[in-house]
């Protein structure tokens, strides 16, 4: 029988990742696979060792790992080497799945004869979140048909893959980006460069847990930024055969959108009561991040989004 390992990488998110590990026990297999499940701890001091170790033998079978240096990028290349199985499924820490998820993934992609297929990400947010908030294009990303090889986010966030297309990769996940992020978007640019096949599966739902301080204001425009400086750092590596403006091009479009908007902001400010001032100004600050986020990072700043200070 073939197996699927679950690959986990997390950082202390110890409730979250009980929610998450709960909902790979439900997991409905119809008999198809066996699931293995790997956590890897990117806290050196091993602060998720309680809870994956609380599902014991009759629950999951789990393997338990550290990568003490923090580096997101290494900790999914190390849960990578610790893979044993036909297929690997990755989700991240702070999401849980529905019982069918890896199901409907598995059949989907064998029905396609796919190399990787990918599933949408639903957004649980608290219950005070504005309704402006809910509606940004951050949290609402394409959902096309079940097969679709085309307009969908290539992410880790709920996605399986056959092993054998990193067999040749000892290093899958670029650690350069592993403390900005966008070290998934690399890996799946190169897949795709290598010819590789990725489809959507509709049906393959995952539930993010949205955090009050991700659903404010300043939360969605630190995320945004982080875009603008993740996109930078894709255009710096000038990956073989990608579709990409160039460096200069990619500036010259941020300082436009940087100056259209900031000249939108103000006219808003000078006639606030004209239009819905919240979502308009969300609107605007968002495109001023983003383009503020590359800009910056072209002059020097590195935005390290998973670096962390102290113990």
């Amino acid at each position: 029988m073939k197996q699927i390992d679950i690959c986990i990488a997390t950082y202390r998110r110890p409730q979250l990742l009980q929610k998450l590990l709960q909902s790979l026990v439900d997991q409905v297999t119809d008999g198809q696979f066996t699931i293995r499940v790997v956590v890897i701890d990117n806290d050196a001091r091993g602060s998720a060792e309680e809870i994956a170790k609380s599902f014991s033998a009759e629950k999951l079978r789990l393997q338990y790992a550290v990568e003490p240096r923090q580096n997101i990028a290494l900790a999914r290349n190390r849960g990578a080497s610790l893979a044993a199985g036909d297929y690997i499924a990755t989700i991240d820490d702070d999401e849980y799945a529905d019982p069918h998820w890896l199901l409907n993934l598995y059949k989907t992609l064998l029905a396609c004869q796919a190399d990787v297929v990918m599933g949408p990400v639903m957004r649980i947010f608290p219950p005070e979140t504005p309704e402006y908030i809910r509606r940004l294009p951050l949290f609402n990303f394409p959902d096309p048909p079940t097969a679709s090889d085309d307009n969908f986010v290539h992410s880790t966030r709920s996605c399986l893959f056959r092993r054998s297309i990193i067999r040749d990769m000892p290093m899958p996940f670029d650690p350069d980006f592993g403390l900005s992020g966008g070290e998934d978007t690399v890996f799946f640019e190169v897949l795709k460069r290598q010819g590789r096949k990725i489809v959507w599966c509709r049906e393959a739902k995952a539930f993010e847990v949205i955090t009050a301080s991700k659903a404010t204001f300043r939360g969605v425009l630190k995320h945004i930024f982080r875009n603008g400086h993740t996109t930078y750092l894709m255009l710096s590596k000038k990956l073989p055969g990608a579709d990409h403006p160039s460096m200069e091009e990619m500036q010259r479009r941020c300082w436009q959108l940087l100056l259209k908007n900031a000249a939108g902001a103000v006219l808003l400010i000078a006639k606030p009561f004209r239009r819905p001032f919240r979502s308009t100004a969300m609107h605007y600050l968002s495109n001023i991040a983003y383009a503020s986020g590359f800009l910056l990072s072209r002059s020097g700043l590195r935005y390290e989004v998973y670096k962390t200070k102290g113990p």
